[in-house]
């Protein structure tokens, strides 16, 4: 049995970039953003094996604020561009994608952590997997009588060593995420590489992983998938899958919706919130008046989009233990924590500390 993602079949090959409308696609794809988790867990890698974070931001003009939820995946690859050079003996790859949790894939993680079986989970991952790519990967997943394989395919403007580190890090990263969902270690699934091995100190820890292999691949024995999860939930996994099929619709019609997607890259959470309407038309040159009439063209509105925006953030903060609720809750722009209370259980179905504590017994 073969399911394939966004249309991705296996053997499927992109066509190379040769030509100039290749390069811009090529210079839009680099801005495009990254949810932060992905950056602040490559930073707490470098800052254990000895560069700290401010040294790397700086060494790549790199500055954030506060609240702060995505950044521009240029960024993410400067910061593993230079670790990887510092520590080119070390399984930088392996070790980020061990600390990413399902939260760090917003929307879709909440779909995982609530799913019923690893094989609902991989159905989920199957349908939303184009929410979390960032147009740098896509996935197919196959099946026969002993294994449950996900294949990995990345993007040609991904170049090594970035290639063979992103795909490194997915794969760690899935078998993390199963790990969390069964709540026990994966030790009969395997990690599948199409690169020689190198000697790696302390690869162990990262199990079975097996090189000059005819596919990058995380493979998963059968038997396994139809066991039931310890975190399952019906209800809320029917709001995130309400979550994930908005955020779908959001992505399908950026094209058609240009104005839309320009609003939403502006609404960039910082120390002050986000950015009010008389902002955002400022950055945009139109006002108030014309910003509200263009949206309503686009059948959204301001408010429709920031509350979009607010909620994907929310999910991304309480993944972060630094930051308390009350803060959290200042940041997004909620005057009384009860407010942000309201507002959180109605998009997921539980109060924000609710929510935290689930998140807690992941670790």
């Amino acid at each position: 049995m073969e399911y394939g993602l966004n249309g991705q079949l296996s053997g499927h090959h992109r066509p190379e970039v040769t030509n100039m409308d290749s390069m811009a696609s090529a210079d839009n794809w680099l801005k495009q953003p990254v949810p932060m988790p992905y950056l602040t867990t490559t930073l707490e890698v470098g800052s254990e094996w000895g560069i700290e974070k401010k040294e790397l931001l700086a060494s790549s003009n790199i500055q954030l604020s506060e609240g702060q939820t995505y950044t521009p995946l240029n960024n993410l690859l400067a910061i593993i561009l230079k670790l990887n050079e510092a520590f080119p003996d070390q399984p930088l790859a392996l070790e980020i994608g061990r600390r990413l949790s399902p939260t760090a894939y917003g929307s879709l993680g909440f779909a995982m952590l609530c799913s019923a079986t690893l094989e609902d989970c991989l159905q989920i991952m199957n349908r939303y997997w184009k929410l979390i790519n960032m147009s740098v990967s896509s996935v197919t997943i196959t099946k026969d009588d002993r294994y449950c394989s996900a294949s990995l395919d990345i993007s040609p403007f991904l170049i090594e060593p970035l290639r063979k580190i992103w795909i490194e890090a997915s794969l760690s990263s899935w078998k993390r995420c199963f790990e969390i969902l069964r709540g026990k270690h994966l030790d009969e699934c395997e990690i599948l590489l199409t690169y020689p091995e190198q000697k790696t100190p302390n690869i162990q820890r990262y199990g079975a992983i097996l090189y000059d292999q005819p596919a990058n691949q995380f493979r998963i024995p059968v038997h396994l998938l139809e066991q039931p999860l310890p975190m399952a939930n019906a209800i809320h996994k029917k709001i995130a899958i309400d979550w994930c099929d908005r955020d779908m619709q959001a992505l399908d019609l950026v094209a058609n919706r240009p104005l839309t997607q320009k609003v939403r890259e502006i609404l960039i959470l910082g120390e002050n919130g986000y950015p009010s309407l008389q902002q955002v038309a400022d950055v945009l040159h139109v006002s108030t008046r014309t910003l509200r009439r263009q949206l309503t063209g686009e059948n959204t509105g301001f408010k429709k989009i920031l509350e979009e925006v607010r909620r994907y953030d929310a999910l991304h903060l309480l993944g972060n233990p630094h930051y308390r609720i009350q803060r959290i809750a200042e940041l997004l722009g909620f005057g009384d924590p009860a407010n942000f209370a309201r507002s959180f259980r109605s998009w997921t179905g539980h109060t924000p500390s609710e929510f935290r504590k689930k998140l807690s017994q992941q670790k």
